[in-house]
């Protein structure tokens, strides 16, 4: 029921996000994330536990796509993947601390209660810090409001002389906006279909889809086939955490120098070797001896480390190719893939009990090389603007064997200049 929140919300607050607002849709998350887990502590049946677990992976997944788009559309190109990277830092912090968390608490609601209340601590205290995103703002037509935080962000980061040029900017950004809507008689309200409505977009969006779905699998398989990797779980479980921190350093140093379809292709290549590794290493068990258990522990890891690395990359990736007007849409649609792939997870484990551990390691090696093979199809976006709708992202599409990422459409050109020139907003 948990995942099946994840689903719920590509349909729901995807929607709801690029119809009404990174901003809003982050706070009802939250709201809904509090609410569900203070219903799981005080759950008195099973089913109104699971009903509850359904709402806390609606909030969860909601909180954490929104910040993302506002990351995403807030911090220039320069600082992008720094940022996003280091944010994950915090999830890293709480996977490590929860084995010893549940060693010592023992108890599913206290357990429970730690999350629920930092995030209605942080509800509390974001709610009079963050603004909208003015990517989305400006997507949106809402020229006024982008201008007041755009203008305060640069007031804040001391580029005080900006003021004039974001002003012009703008001006003139409003002026081709209403000739667009003259021309156009109304305005369009993106949906999921969109993401297939054209050629490229469909081809861009399918690869995600399945890309995401088998990072998912193979995340979520690995993470709950600790105790059959050998060991002491609680031990296992801690050190799968503590891969992910090499991970993440991999990936901030790596994006400065390489490209997010490259890093991805690398990073999944290696992931798909690790696990065809153990494989091999199973014809070698009996001359292994007790090496066995501790080379297939390494290779578990080594798998994970680079399947955590490429699984954020591709959050980047997506959202730079994906435009405004459906970012937090084909995001969510992608969050539903995951989830599907998830999903499926536990049944890796049972095969692991009842069949071999190897089987699963052999399906996690060739769905991610299916994943590697099909991401070299996509276009580079590293140093690229984000596009904001459709159009753009065909122009994507068409530059993407060149250095160039100048846009002929006047909007979108006049938009991200104005990013650039707030650069470290």
């Amino acid at each position: 029921m948990y995942q099946m929140g994840y689903v719920m919300n590509g349909l729901l607050l995807g929607y709801m996000s690029d119809r009404f607002g990174r901003r809003p849709t982050l706070w009802l998350a939250m709201t809904i994330e509090v609410c569900g887990g203070l219903s799981l502590i005080f759950s008195p049946t099973i089913t109104m536990y699971i009903m509850s677990r359904f709402f806390v992976g609606l909030g969860d997944s909601g909180r954490g796509v929104s910040l993302y788009l506002l990351i995403l559309e807030t911090v220039g190109t320069k600082y992008r993947s720094d940022i996003v990277m280091t944010v994950t830092f915090g999830w890293i912090t709480g996977y490590i601390a929860l084995p010893g968390a549940a060693w010592i608490l023992k108890d599913y609601q206290l357990l429970q209660a730690i999350p629920t209340t930092v995030t209605f601590v942080l509800m509390c205290t974001w709610l009079l810090t963050i603004p909208e995103s003015p990517r989305w703002q400006l997507s949106n037509n809402q020229h006024e409001k982008a201008r007041v935080t755009i203008i305060k962000a640069a007031k804040l980061n001391g580029h005080v002389t900006n003021v004039d040029y974001i002003n012009d900017q703008l001006d003139q950004l409003r002026h081709n906006s209403e000739v667009n809507l003259n021309k156009h008689k109304k305005r369009k309200h993106y949906t999921i279909v969109d993401l297939l409505s054209s050629k490229v977009m469909r081809n861009y969006t399918l690869i995600f889809w399945f890309s995401f779905a088998v990072n998912a699998f193979i995340y979520h398989g690995i993470s709950l086939n600790v105790q059959q990797i050998g060991g002491n779980l609680y031990v296992n479980f801690a050190i799968a955490g503590l891969v992910e921190i090499p991970s993440l350093i991999l990936n901030i140093v790596g994006l400065k120098y390489v490209g997010r379809k490259t890093f991805t292709v690398a990073t999944m290549a290696m992931a798909s070797l690790s696990y065809l590794a153990i494989v091999l290493c199973s014809a070698y068990r009996e001359s292994m001896g007790v090496h066995y258990n501790t080379a297939k522990l390494i290779m578990a890891m080594f798998g994970k480390l680079f399947i955590f690395s490429s699984f954020n990359v591709i959050y980047i990736h997506a959202g730079e190719i994906f435009p405004t007007v459906l970012r937090h849409t084909g995001i969510g649609s992608c969050s539903i893939a995951a989830r599907i792939g998830s999903i499926l997870a536990p049944f890796v484990r049972e095969m692991s009990e009842h069949y071999n551990f190897v089987i699963s390691m052999m399906v996690f090696g060739l769905l991610a090389l299916m994943a590697t093979l099909l991401t070299l199809f996509l276009p580079e976006t590293k140093d690229r603007d984000i596009p904001d709708n459709i159009m753009d992202v065909e122009e994507l599409h068409d530059l993407s064997g060149s250095n160039s990422a100048d846009s002929d459409n006047i909007t979108y050109a006049i938009s991200t200049n104005i990013i650039k020139e707030t650069d470290n907003i």
